[in-house]
């Protein structure tokens, strides 16, 4: 073995020895997520840890380290974009990827190379972590309050079709249906609160799509419409239209 391979290999055996640690401090700080929330100091520490693993597992040959880090930093990345989706299942998530990295330190150490296909528990993990995007028929005549919405739910990567006509939308839901419809109050022909009721008995008992009345007064709908949702557009429309797009689907 040559001066410089003998030096490599000691530097990845120290590498592998402090590796437990660098996790226990990326767990830590996603515990501290889950016990604080989403504080940006915090935050910032713990995709610092994550990004340089990320890193370094290329350096000393340990690509697979890089591969596992890489949808972990995906995901703070989006929770960087959009704090709301700090939920249980976004903790369970991160932890599960830390978890696959210690199995991974462990067969690596154990064995001297990493014995272990993470493949298929990635592609699992990246299936929870992204989910299929959602699609959404916004209904609107207001082109501020459309761009409002395409740039909220863009982040999501939801599949977005824009109609300004309740009528021909309502057509649109029925022969396609869709995760959410959005709708003004203020459309032409078939108002939302109409569009929604009669949404609603066209889907029956169990509707498969969850509906949002935007309006200025929400008391210029029947109660006897149901709506799932109701946003005034108000100063806090963007704000509380971002926590209900963060809820489960």
């Amino acid at each position: 073995m040559s001066v410089a391979l003998g030096m490599l290999q000691k530097l990845r055996v120290g590498y592998l020895a402090e590796l437990p640690g660098r996790l226990d401090d990326i767990e830590e700080n996603i515990m501290g997520l889950e016990k604080f929330g989403f504080v940006e100091e915090n935050f910032n520490t713990l995709f610092r840890l994550v990004h340089s693993l990320k890193g370094s597992g290329g350096t000393y040959g340990l690509h697979v380290i890089s591969d596992i880090c890489h949808p972990l930093e995906d995901m703070l990345s989006d929770l960087n974009d959009l704090p709301q989706k700090l939920t249980k299942q976004f903790i369970d998530i991160a932890l599960a990827y830390v978890d696959l990295l210690r199995e991974i330190v462990d067969d690596t150490s154990l064995h001297g190379d990493c014995r272990m296909d993470p493949a298929n528990r990635l592609k699992v993990l990246r299936k929870k972590a992204f989910p299929e995007p959602f699609s959404a028929l916004i209904v609107e005549r207001s082109p501020a309050i459309i761009g409002i919405l395409k740039e909220n739910m863009n982040v999501l990567n939801a599949k977005i079709e824009v109609m300004d006509d309740g009528y021909l939308a309502l057509g649109r839901t029925l022969a396609h249906p869709f995760d959410y419809l959005i709708t003004s109050f203020e459309i032409k022909r078939l108002n939302g609160a109409a569009l929604i009721g009669a949404l609603r008995l066209a889907q029956g008992k169990t509707p498969q799509t969850k509906t949002i009345l935007l309006t200025v007064n929400p008391l210029t709908f029947s109660t006897a419409v149901k709506p799932n949702h109701v946003l005034l557009k108000d100063s806090q429309f963007q704000r509380n239209l971002r926590t209900l797009l963060a809820m489960p689907k």
